[in-house]
C-alpha cells in the first residue's frame, strides 16, 4: 500500500510542479510614438538640402513615407504612381511630403537608387 501512495504523491509532485511557484511578471516598456530620425539625400533640387529631418519636416506637413530599393518593381509602381498623381494634381506637395526612404542599403549604393529612382524619367 505505501509504494502506492508514494507513487501517487510522486506523480502528483511532477504534475504540479511550478503550479505552485510565484509567477514573474514582466515589465512592458511602451515604444515612443513620436520616433524621427535624420538621413543623407540623393542631394537633387527637390530634396531640400544634404540631409533630410524627420522631426523638421512634420513641424511644417504630413509625410508619406515609401519605403523602396533599386530592384524592387513594385516600389518602381508605387514611385510612378505618386509621380502621376502629383503630375496630375491629385497629391498636392505643398500639403504633404513624400519620402522615399532606400530600404537595403547594405547591398545597394546610392548610386544605384539615384539611378533607378533619382530623375524623373525612371
Amino acid at each position: 500500500m505505501q509504494p502506492k501512495i508514494l507513487t501517487i504523491l510522486l506523480c502528483l509532485t511532477i504534475v504540479v510542479c511550478g503550479c505552485t511557484a510565484p509567477i514573474e511578471q514582466s515589465i512592458q516598456t511602451e515604444v515612443p510614438l513620436q520616433l524621427s530620425f535624420t538621413a543623407d539625400t540623393l542631394e537633387r533640387p527637390e530634396d531640400g538640402g544634404l540631409v533630410f529631418d524627420l522631426k523638421q519636416e512634420l513641424a511644417s506637413k504630413p509625410v508619406l513615407m515609401l519605403w523602396i530599393a533599386a530592384g524592387c518593381s513594385g516600389c518602381h509602381d508605387w514611385t510612378n504612381m505618386l509621380r502621376e498623381s502629383i503630375n496630375n494634381g491629385s497629391i498636392n506637395t505643398s500639403s504633404v511630403s513624400l519620402i522615399s526612404m532606400h530600404r537595403w542599403s547594405e547591398f545597394e549604393s546610392p548610386a544605384a537608387v539615384m539611378k533607378a529612382f533619382g530623375n524623373d524619367d525612371n
